[in-house]
């Protein structure tokens, strides 16, 4: 049997989504287990925070400083704006965006992040040309 997905309120399909005040999505292989296949990538620490706050991730998530490998990334649900090349040997990829003006020059909070219309937008990158 194939892995199957629990979908607790979004990722029902790819498109943009608000996050606020959704649950998380638990991924569950054929035996009903869950599978840990997220990774959180940004050089950010309020970015970090925010992605895991708005998924209701749990605090093991493994988080990285946003130097990652093609290794490191392949067939992960990668959540975080990494390269293309990167993005295209990903299962998915959940990009932080902005509906408004994002923060720039400083360091700023995940509710800087929230105000200036942060939202996570998932894709789904293939390569078409060598």
């Amino acid at each position: 049997m194939s892995a199957r997905r629990l979908v607790l309120c979004f990722f029902t399909y790819e498109r943009s989504l608000k996050m606020k005040g959704l649950a998380k999505v638990v991924e569950l292989n054929a035996d009903g287990r869950a599978m840990n296949n997220m990774i959180v990538v940004s050089r950010h620490p309020a970015a970090s925070q925010f992605i895991l706050a708005e998924l209701g991730l749990p605090a093991t998530t493994p988080v990285f400083n946003g130097n990652v490998t093609e290794e490191m990334v392949a067939g992960k649900h990668v959540v975080g704006n990494i390269p293309l090349r990167l993005c295209a040997v990903c299962d998915r990829v959940t990009a932080v965006e902005f509906d408004g003006t994002p923060p720039r020059g400083a360091e700023y909070s995940a509710d800087d992040m929230r105000n200036a219309g942060a939202t996570l937008r998932t894709y789904k990158v293939r390569r078409v040309m060598e």
